[in-house]
């Protein structure tokens, strides 16, 4: 009996070394302390207009990138580009504002990945009701063969009014997607 419980614990001891657990790269939402908050007022970007992510494990190069959709046809990508994200914190943001040029409104949209910045100007904009975003309640991860919608900005168009907006699932998305005048998704996958 003691020679069987001795097998088993071993047995138990050589599968528990076997499957060593791999950290999975993931984007974990991050929120925004006070502080932080009263620092992102400064630069003149509404914080309910700014999406903050932890990414983590680090080592790893992630491509980034957004899609806008007009009335459910993808209609363009733009600000794509790849950055290495080394060992310890690091944080990805993106997000948007209105700001004037030529006294027309225009949007301002931004993207930094561990020190990696793009920033991008689309316009003019027309006034088109309600606007509002929606990210990632829980950590995602990320995958090496397709993108992940971590963040999503809406544009209710002339319905003025916008569907509930949960992020969750790949039905979720495209049900923004078609009820939406204007989408713009952030993805994120992890490059190989």
């Amino acid at each position: 009996m003691k020679k069987c419980t001795f097998l088993l614990v071993m047995l138990g001891l050589v599968l528990m070394g076997c499957s060593e657990e791999k950290d999975v790269p993931q984007l974990v939402p991050y929120e925004l302390s006070s502080d932080e908050k009263q620092l992102v007022h400064l630069t003149a970007t509404p914080t309910e207009d700014l999406l903050v992510y932890k990414v983590k494990p680090g080592n790893v190069v992630v491509d980034v990138k957004v899609e806008h959709y007009q009335k459910g046809k993808l209609v363009n990508s733009f600000m794509e580009f790849s950055q290495e994200i080394g060992e310890g914190e690091s944080f990805l943001s993106f997000g948007s504002r209105e700001i004037t040029l030529e006294e027309k409104p225009f949007r301002q949209w931004f993207l930094s990945v561990n020190g990696g910045h793009i920033t991008t100007v689309k316009g003019p904009i027309a006034d088109q009701g309600a606007y509002s975003s929606t990210s990632l309640r829980e950590a995602r991860e990320l995958s090496s063969d397709q993108y992940v919608a971590v963040g999503v900005w809406i544009q209710a168009g002339e319905k003025k009014n916008l569907s509930p907006l949960v992020l969750d699932e790949k039905e979720a998305l495209e049900k923004i997607i078609q009820d939406h005048e204007e989408v713009y998704v952030l993805l994120c996958k992890l490059k190989v």
